[in-house]
């Protein structure tokens, strides 16, 4: 016996369920390039008022190829599903205040994405609106930089995200910001689902510079992942993450709003950029990375290096920061002979040059070591010199600052800046400043 139902009790027994069924169907369409204050006019296959947007992209889905866009009115929660798309005519396309229209695209249907790649370069301001898709990649490796500019212009009262990738093998999203505004302005950071909110407190009508960085930590203490972040070049917070919950991603839509979040960035983007990396090209002959203008404390350094031959005698150079007048701020290296590791700060104080007491401590050939050193800031007590190995913390010691010269044009040259060892490697050299307390 066939049961048949009119098109409205259909819309009743759909409208029951809930969002979370119905947007499952969202991953074989795609809602992209919506247009404010537009509404197409043409022949309508269902109608209903009290709807979520989400709820409507969803109905349009599981109405399969009866419906091919929709019209929405946010203020009204008015659904209006089309039996037409706009095609390549837009006269039936008419200004109209409140509703926005959006075509249904079918995830396999490539025409709307016309930029594909593994990497990206966003250099244009954006305004974050739903669905609004920025680029498609097709791999993202387990190691990569990600850096934008972001300006918040208004705070609203609900978390406001400003990027997200997602794909379908992943439930929610893999890389993802928001901004939350109750009860301070706070940027939070989701990746492949550890969330991090960073400490610092936002304001309005400013642009903030957003780095994070995700790379392979190779030791042989820890095995897993690494990712920083960072707020106009001062390091925020830098966490660790096990292997298991780091994969390739395949086909992955970088949005600025999905469609699920209830609120968009209220400001704009730009400068939005994608790299992937790998530790298999290691540094392995003296190389300037580049000369910082100035390089001021206090400052952080993070590099992997091996050993994989020793020289029989004397010193060569593993990570140098080299200033005209303090060549080593701070500089590593390793003593052939005795095969230890060698760490180094000179610095200038009240015109009187200062050497740190050196560190040196036992390395192990051919094993990869994880090298954080970092000019500290005490309540109370003052400057610190500090190293960690592989998490460990090896070495620290107070410092006398009384008038601290700060360094110009300071070069950052691994496996240098003199007698460079030729039997190491280097990989994820990174460097910023820390905020004092």
């Amino acid at each position: 016996m066939k049961i048949r139902c009119r098109r409205e009790q259909f819309f009743i027994l759909i409208a029951i369920l809930p969002l979370e069924v119905l947007s499952q169907h969202l991953f074989n369409d795609r809602y992209i390039n919506g247009k404010q204050n537009k509404r197409l006019v043409s022949d309508q296959y269902l109608k209903n008022a009290d709807v979520s947007e989400q709820y409507c992209m969803a109905t349009c889905s599981l109405m399969k190829e009866k419906c091919k866009s929709i019209n929405y009115h946010a203020e009204r929660k008015e659904c209006v599903m089309n039996k037409e798309a706009v095609g390549t005519s837009e006269d039936n396309l008419i200004d109209d205040k409140g509703w926005r229209f959006y075509p249904k695209t079918e995830a396999g249907d490539t025409q709307e994405r016309t930029v594909k790649s593994n990497s990206f370069d966003l250099e244009n301001e954006i305004k974050p609106e739903k669905n609004q898709i920025l680029h498609f990649i097709p791999v993202i490796k387990t190691e990569w930089k990600l850096e934008v500019y972001f300006q918040i212009k208004d705070t609203g009262s609900q978390t406001m995200e400003m990027f997200s990738f997602r794909n379908k093998e992943t439930t929610g999203a893999s890389i993802r910001a928001v901004i939350k505004t109750q009860p301070n302005l706070k940027l939070t950071i989701e990746v492949y689902g550890k969330v991090i909110e960073l400490p610092i407190t936002l304001g309005t009508d400013r642009w903030y510079k957003l780095d994070v960085i995700q790379h392979r930590l190779m030791s042989h203490h820890y095995s897993g992942y690494k990712v920083m972040f960072m707020i106009d070049g001062y390091l925020e917070v830098d966490e660790r993450l096990p292997t298991e919950n780091v994969t390739e991603l395949r086909d992955t839509e970088v949005y600025s709003c999905h469609h699920l979040q209830k609120s968009c960035l209220r400001g704009r983007i730009k400068k939005f950029r994608f790299r992937q990396t790998a530790s298999s090209a290691p540094i392995t002959t003296r190389t300037t990375l580049e000369t910082l203008s100035e390089w001021n404390w206090p400052w952080w350094v993070t590099f992997q290096a091996k050993i994989d031959s020793f020289l029989p005698s004397g010193y060569c150079g593993l990570m140098g920061f080299k200033g005209n007048d303090h060549p080593r701020s701070p500089w590593f290296g390793i003593h052939g002979s005795n095969r230890k590791l060698e760490l180094t700060l000179w610095y200038m104080d009240n015109g009187v040059e200062v050497k740190v007491p050196r560190y040196y401590g036992s390395i192990t050939q051919g094993v990869w070591y994880f090298m954080k050193a970092r000019i500290e800031v005490r309540p109370g007590v003052g400057y610190y010199f500090v190293l960690y190995i592989d998490g460990n913390l090896k070495y620290q010691v107070p410092l006398t600052v009384t008038q601290l010269i700060e360094l110009t044009n300071v070069n950052v040259v691994p496996l240098g800046p003199w007698s460079p060892c030729y039997g190491a490697s280097v990989i994820n050299v990174n460097y910023g400043y820390l905020k004092t307390p």
